[in-house]
C-alpha cells in the first residue's frame, strides 16, 4: 500500500508555474517518480510562505491520514519576511504534525536561494526535533546532501521507507 505524503514546498516541488503570465506544468522527473511511489498531495508553489503552510497544515493534516510531510520552506520569505516568524511557524507546523502522528521531513533551501540564516533555522530545528534534513549544500546537521533531482528523490524515498 502506498504511503500518503503531504508536500509543502517551494520551486523544487512545484507542479505548476506562472511564467510570463502563462501557467505551465512543471515536467520534473523528481515529482513524476515520487507520484509513482506515494500518494502525494503537493501544495507547493514558489510563493508558499511558512504562514500559508501553517494554515494548510491546520486545514489538511486531518483530512487524510498522512504518513509524512515534506517541508521545504523559506525560499519565498528570504527577502520579505521575518526570520523569527519563519522559525515560529516551522515550530508550530512540526508540533502539529508530531501530534497527529505525521513524520516531518525538512528540506533546506535550493542552491540558488541559499541563505545561511534561514538554513541555520532549518538545521537547528532538524537537530532539536530529531528530524531528517535534506540539504542542497553540506550544512551543520544535514542527513542527506543532494545535488540533483535524482538524489533528492532517493533521499526522500530513503526517509519514507
Amino acid at each position: 500500500m502506498k504511503k500518503n505524503v503531504l508536500i509543502l514546498g517551494c520551486t523544487a516541488f512545484e507542479d505548476l508555474k506562472l511564467v510570463n503570465d502563462e501557467y505551465i506544468i512543471n515536467n520534473r522527473k523528481l515529482m513524476k517518480k515520487l507520484y509513482l511511489e506515494y500518494n502525494i498531495d503537493n501544495l507547493s508553489k514558489s510563493t508558499l510562505t511558512s504562514d500559508k503552510a501553517l494554515k494548510f497544515v491546520k486545514c489538511f493534516a486531518n483530512s487524510r491520514r498522512y504518513d509524512y510531510c515534506v517541508i521545504a520552506l523559506g525560499e519565498a520569505e528570504i527577502d520579505n519576511s521575518n526570520l523569527f516568524n519563519f522559525e515560529n511557524n516551522l515550530i508550530e507546523i512540526i508540533n502539529i504534525l508530531n501530534n497527529r502522528g505525521i513524520r516531518p521531513i525538512l528540506v533546506g533551501l535550493p542552491k540558488n536561494k541559499f541563505n545561511c540564516e534561514y538554513e541555520e533555522v532549518i538545521s537547528n530545528l532538524s537537530f532539536n526535533n530529531n528530524i531528517e534534513y535534506i540539504s542542497s549544500k553540506a550544512f551543520n546537521n544535514s542527513t542527506y546532501v543532494v545535488k540533483s533531482e535524482l538524489q533528492m528523490r532517493k533521499a526522500i524515498t530513503a526517509v519514507c521507507a
